[in-house]
């Protein structure tokens, strides 16, 4: 039953994709099906290449990034960019403990050491993407 669920959470989130991949801002969604004791949850989460602000447009400060420190709330800014690696957590090939350890921090020398210049740890950091970091 729940891969016959899974599946057709699927072909709508995939059906939801391709509509909004031909709106104005070209964006597909993230998607994160997780199953528990026989429950499916989804998780779809627009990638946008446009960024959201903080109060008033103004950007994040590090201290409104440090407001979100804890595995259920993880922001973190790498090279002036602030991202919400919440849902990533999990996801991480390295292991949770090496996202938990950004969250609430300035991460990017964490990052930059790890994989920067890979393209694809760059892509996907992009899509965790909320907005600027300002001084």
């Amino acid at each position: 039953m729940n891969k016959i669920i899974i599946g057709v959470v699927v072909v709508v989130v995939v059906a939801v994709g391709g509509y909004m991949y031909f709106q104005k801002d070209k964006s597909l969604p993230s998607v994160t099906v997780l199953t528990d004791g026989g429950n499916v949850q989804v998780e779809v989460r627009p990638v946008s290449t446009t960024t959201q602000q903080g109060p008033a447009g103004s950007g994040y400060t590090l201290a409104e990034v440090a407001t979100h420190a804890t595995k259920s709330d993880c922001y973190t800014a790498v090279r002036g960019s602030v991202y919400d690696l919440t849902s990533w957590i999990g996801q991480h090939p390295g292991g949770a403990k090496a996202i938990e350890g950004l969250c609430g921090k300035d991460g990017t020398d964490a990052f930059v050491k790890k994989h920067g210049g890979q393209d694809k740890q760059e892509q996907t950091l992009v899509t965790f993407k909320i907005g600027e970091l300002v001084r």
